[in-house]
């Protein structure tokens, strides 16, 4: 690897570990779900600091350098665990103490055979990127890996297709949408690894593992609700006429806030009102002011719509 190589993909790691740790900051431990977001942070921010330093510290200390590049792999086996872990504590699952100490469990094992040289028998610094070399269970682990990607997706999947709690497959909704840039990088380097291409994860990972970490935290902090339901109130003031009064630009952003509450919450009149912060009679007010129909809201709205 030469030095432009190794200093664009440390460069690159570096602002990947300032993005994570600032995420991290911002970060409160409030409940069972954040305290597992946290944990999905630090393993990230861990391995962007030690990737960081693999590429810096190659030129001058090869050995140093694949130190560094054996504990970011090793950071990768707790991290993907955390993110199973993550996805059962968002959807409040029952088995998320079981499987908490199962998957980190056999990471600890994973890491174990790693540092006793059973999973990689060295590096390859080619080009611009870092090719592992195979070691005995080197598929073993990458299978753990991209497994524990999946179940944390099909998990929420179910949850998102067949749960009861309309605050839980929102979660379980947003959530699909932030794992999947991870799933797309992780399964494309799988895929091509086992095609016999010396394929490499140094960049599209951190910029997928930042888009999942900021995606997370704006919907842990409600953000990402209020930025969709702004633009939308954009592109509906836009269609008024250009002529149209305050106060009908007012009622119409007000209109798309209680939809997108609704939509949201699949009808859930208390929860929507909490989301927007108003009484629910306040609220109960405010649909017959605009028409709303709360019915068409609710779950399997559509389809009684069709049928009829």
């Amino acid at each position: 690897m030469n030095q432009d190589a190794a200093v664009f993909l440390g460069t690159v790691a570096a602002i990947a570990f300032v993005l994570k740790s600032a995420i991290l900051f911002h970060t409160h431990s409030r409940d069972r779900a954040s305290q597992a977001f946290i944990a999905v942070c630090l393993f990230f921010v861990l391995q962007n600091a030690v990737e960081f330093l693999g590429y810096f510290t190659y030129l001058k200390s090869p050995a140093l350098g694949e130190l560094f590049v054996h504990m970011y792999l090793l950071a990768t086996y707790f991290a993907f665990s955390s993110l199973l872990v993550f996805a059962l504590a968002l959807t409040r699952s029952p088995h998320f103490s079981r499987v908490k100490a199962v998957t980190y469990s056999l990471s600890l094992v994973l890491a174990i055979a790693h540092i006793s040289g059973y999973v990689v028998n060295g590096f390859t610094f080619l080009g611009w990127s870092v090719i592992t070399q195979p070691g005995p269970l080197y598929w073993v682990a990458m299978t753990y890996v991209l497994l524990c990607c999946l179940v944390a997706v099909l998990h929420l999947l179910h949850h998102y297709r067949t749960g009861d709690n309309p605050e839980t497959r929102h979660n379980a909704r947003i959530s699909l949408l932030a794992f999947a840039p991870i799933i797309l990088v992780a399964t494309t380097v799988l895929v091509l690894r086992l095609a016999g291409f010396n394929s490499s994860s140094a960049v599209s990972y951190p910029i997928a593992t930042v888009v999942f970490l900021y995606v997370m935290l704006l919907h842990t902090n409600g953000t990402l609700f209020w930025f969709s339901t702004k633009l939308k109130s954009i592109v509906a003031i836009i269609r008024l006429e250009r002529n149209a009064s305050l106060d009908l630009i007012i009622m119409e952003i007000e209109k798309i806030r209680i939809q997108e509450a609704l939509k949201m919450t699949n009808g859930q009149q208390k929860t929507a009102a909490r989301i927007l912060g108003l009484p629910p009679s306040t609220l109960n007010k405010r649909l017959t002011k605009y028409d709303i129909n709360v019915d068409n809201y609710k779950p399997g709205a559509n389809l009684q719509q069709k049928l009829s």
